[in-house]
C-alpha cells in the first residue's frame, strides 16, 4: 500500500489521524487532570479546564516534542505496520474511546491503541509475531495502578481526615485556602505531565503513518506537538464533560480534602511506576492514568465507608476496562479485513 499512494496523502492521511486522536485523548483524558478539582468544587468546570489547557500546552512544547512514540509500539515488529494496518488500529482506537466517552465512561487510550494494534497485528503479522511480553505488562498495570492508587487515597484519607481538622482547629479558613492552592498545583502539575507524555500518544501515529520517508526539518516536532496538544485541548473542551462528571461526582462524593487526595495518590502511583521499575529493571512499567485516578477516587470512597462508592458505576467502568483491549482489537481486525476486501490494500 505505501508504495502505491504518493507520499502527500499519507502526510494529509497521517495528520488527519494524529488530530482525530489527539481529539479523543483531550475528550476522554482531561478528566484525569481536572475531574476532582471540579467534582471536589475547588475550581469550575470553566476555570479547571484554562488550568488545564494552559498547563497541557506548555508540557507538550516544551517536553512532549522530545519523545514523538508510535501508537502501541512494540507489540507488533514495526516491518508489519503498515499504513493500512496502522490506519485500522489508529480508527478502532478512536471508535471504542468515543464510545466510551459519549457514555461517560473513563477508559485508557494507551490501553486502546494497544488493542487496537494488536488486533491489526494479529491480521498482518500472525500470532507468532505479536510480543506478548509487551500485552502482560499492560494487562499487569491494569491490575497494580488502581488498587496502589486506592491503597495511597485510603490511607491518606484516613491519616488526614484525622489529623488535619484537628491541627487546623480555629483556622478553617487557612486550612481550606490550603487545600485548595495544594489542590490546583496538583492539577497543574498531573495536567503538565500529561501534555509532555501523551502528546506523543497522539501524534506518534504520522511516524507510524510515514515511516523513515518523514520530511520533518529540524525543529519542526515542537510545532507537530504545538499541533496535538490543540487536538487534544480542543477534545477536552468540546467533549470532556460527560467523563469529567463520571469521575468527579458519580464514583463517590468528593469534598476540597478528598478530591485533593485522590488526585496526589494518582500523581504519586504514575511517579512511582515509572521511576521504581526504572532503577530495577532499567525500564519503566507502562501504566494508565486514568486506571490510576479512578482507582484513587474509589479508594477515598472506600475510606468513607463502601456504601459511598457507587458499586453501579463502578461496575460499569471496571467492565470497559477489561473489554478494552478485546472490543479495540476486534474492530481493528473488522475494519482492516473490510478495506482489504473493498481493494484498498
Amino acid at each position: 500500500m505505501a508504495a502505491e499512494i504518493p507520499f502527500e496523502v499519507l502526510a494529509a492521511l497521517s495528520m488527519g489521524l494524529a488530530l482525530l486522536i489527539a481529539w479523543i485523548i483531550g475528550a476522554n483524558d482531561a478528566a484525569n487532570s481536572v475531574a476532582t478539582s471540579v467534582g471536589g468544587r475547588i475550581l469550575s468546570l470553566k476555570k479547571a479546564m484554562l488550568f488545564f489547557s494552559v498547563f497541557t500546552f506548555l508540557g507538550a512544547v516544551t517536553q512532549g516534542y522530545r519523545v514523538m512514540k508510535t501508537l502501541g509500539k512494540g507489540i507488533v515488529p514495526t516491518e508489519y505496520l503498515t499504513p493500512l494496518a496502522v490506519f485500522a488500529a489508529v480508527l478502532a482506537t478512536f471508535i471504542w474511546v468515543y464510545f466510551c466517552t459519549w457514555k461517560g465512561i473513563p477508559v485508557s487510550t494507551s490501553h486502546s491503541a494497544v488493542g487496537g494494534v494488536l488486533g491489526a497485528g494479529l491480521v498482518v503479522a500472525g500470532v507468532t509475531n505479536i510480543n506478548w511480553g509487551v500485552m502482560s505488562s499492560v494487562v499487569l498495570s491494569w491490575v497494580l495502578s488502581p488498587l496502589l492508587a486506592m491503597s495511597f487515597a485510603l490511607v491518606m484519607y484516613k491519616t488526614l481526615n484525622y489529623v488535619v481538622p484537628r491541627r487546623f482547629k480555629g483556622i478553617a479558613s487557612n486550612y481550606e485556602r490550603t487545600i485548595r492552592l495544594l489542590q490546583i498545583g496538583v492539577l497543574c502539575f498531573t495536567a503538565y505531565s500529561f501534555g509532555a507524555n501523551d502528546v506523543a500518544n497522539a501524534v506518534g501515529v504520522v511516524s507510524a503513518v510515514l515511516g523513515e520517508r518523514q520530511l520533518w526539518f529540524v525543529g519542526s516536532t515542537i510545532w507537530l506537538a504545538a499541533l496535538g496538544a490543540a487536538g487534544i485541548i480542543v477534545g477536552g473542551l468540546t467533549y470532556g464533560r460527560r467523563v469529567i462528571i463520571t469521575i468527579g461526582s458519580r464514583i463517590t462524593t468528593l469534598n476540597p480534602l478528598s478530591g485533593f487526595i485522590a488526585q496526589f495518590s494518582m500523581a504519586i502511583t504514575v511517579l512511582l511506576f515509572t521511576i521504581v521499575p526504572h532503577v530495577l529493571w532499567g525500564y519503566g512499567m507502562p501504566i494508565s492514568t486514568t486506571h490510576s485516578i479512578v482507582g484513587a477516587v474509589i479508594g477515598v470512597g472506600l475510606a468513607k465507608g463502601i456504601k459511598a462508592v457507587d458499586r453501579t458505576v463502578t461496575t460499569y467502568i471496571i467492565s470497559s476496562w477489561l473489554l478494552t483491549v478485546p472490543c479495540a482489537a476486534g474492530i481493528a481486525i473488522v475494519i482492516y479485513l473490510v478495506l482489504t476486501i473493498i481493494g484498498i490494500a
